[in-house]
């Protein structure tokens, strides 16, 4: 798609007999907007979204003015079975071609700050790992429901202050970027019961709840990490004025040192001012979460070991690997059932999804074990 330029524009309303002023003030609001980022089309209304994202105006407003839900609401089982469960929401279809378009056209322009490692173009789980390689401390905390804390506030602040569009328009798009959900203790606290109060000229605009990111939703990880630049910033501050490293990977943040001197009191002092910082910003951390790793114990990043000179795949995920290439080589099919896949391709994309990562942080291995997998007999 081209860039928007004023001219073009302009030439084109002329044609369709649009007033002079009109022009001239959308012409304004553009000029905003292209200002930030030269490639993010303005969008001058709900209407002009829904042409641009070719999802019906009708069902847009339904959901700005929170007449329905339009999320088909589901739980998965966590990676550990004693932390529960997790509530996914997904979009209906038409929404999720809004959302993808905002994505594409939009967030993809976002500039994260250069301490967060995930939900952007390109980025890399490596990324998060590599800075904190050959550490000696380790500090992970972990903030609790991430995404179900950002509110449409924030989401409306990344749009209005960070892409230039106008308040209007950027709380629909908030709104259409965030869900309401239902009543809870989380959601009962002052910040999220304040209510808008700046468009009273469109009275079903206004809602006393205010919805938060839902988790399944594709815009929800981009519009979480550029919501949370200010913190990043002060952490960002924090690690530096103490010597320390610090990177973020969605909800897991990473403070690590080289220092033979450094201490288990000066890492306690640490996670006081992470979670000081945090709370500021409307995050809970996770404190059965938060951990400190000291010399000699072993240092994951996002899964990594980080101990050594570079990142290196965890025993665990060799063993595994090596498992999952010792039964197929005997019998593919029984390997799948056993691991209950509902077809042997599967089990085949799950085996290639596995190598390219393994590749990717351990090229020589990643190597050897896919001359493995491609030595095993998959049926036709």
């Amino acid at each position: 798609m081209s860039k928007w330029r004023p001219h073009i524009y302009r030439a084109g309303a002329k044609k369709a007999a649009v007033e002079p002023s009109i022009i001239d003030a959308a012409v304004d609001i553009g000029k905003i907007v292209i200002s930030k980022h030269s490639n993010v089309p303005p969008v001058f209304s709900l209407g002009h979204l829904a042409h641009l994202s070719g999802a019906p105006y009708p069902y847009l407003r339904g959901i700005v003015e929170r007449q329905y839900d339009p999320y088909n609401i589901f739980t998965i089982r966590k990676r550990n079975p004693k932390a529960g469960f997790r509530t996914i929401c997904v979009p209906s279809p038409p929404l999720m071609q809004l959302q993808r378009w905002v994505v594409d056209r939009v967030l993809n322009y976002g500039s994260p700050h250069s301490a967060s490692t995930a939900f952007a173009p390109e980025s890399k789980v490596l990324d998060a790992a590599e800075p904190h390689a050959g550490c000696r401390w380790l500090v992970k905390v972990d903030i609790q429901n991430f995404f179900e804390s950002v509110s449409e506030i924030a989401a409306y602040r990344v749009f209005h202050d960070q892409f230039g569009f106008q308040k209007l328009v950027s709380f629909e798009m908030a709104r259409l970027c965030t869900r309401q959900g239902s009543s809870s203790a989380f959601r009962s606290r002052s910040r999220w019961m304040a209510g808008w109060r700046r468009y009273t000229d469109i009275p079903s605009y206004g809602k006393a709840n205010i919805g938060h990111l839902p988790q399944g939703a594709p815009t929800s990880p981009m519009l979480a990490n550029l919501s949370v630049r200010a913190m990043d910033d002060r952490l960002q501050t924090i690690a530096e004025s103490e010597s320390l490293t610090y990177t973020r990977y969605a909800d897991d943040l990473f403070f690590s040192t080289t220092a033979r001197k450094y201490t288990r009191k000066e890492a306690g002092v640490l996670i006081t001012k992470i979670y000081v910082v945090l709370r500021a910003h409307g995050f809970s951390p996770n404190t059965s979460k938060t951990s400190v790793s000291p010399p000699g114990a072993r240092k994951l990043v996002v899964g990594l070991a980080v101990d050594g000179e570079r990142p290196r795949l965890r025993r665990e995920f060799k063993q595994a690997l090596r498992m999952h290439l010792h039964h197929c080589r005997r019998d593919v099919a029984a390997h799948a059932e056993r691991r209950k896949f509902s077809a042997i391709a599967g089990l085949q994309n799950h085996l290639r999804g596995l190598l390219s990562y393994a590749k990717q942080i351990e090229p020589d291995y990643g190597a050897r074990m896919m001359e493995e997998f491609n030595e095993i007999e998959w049926p036709i």
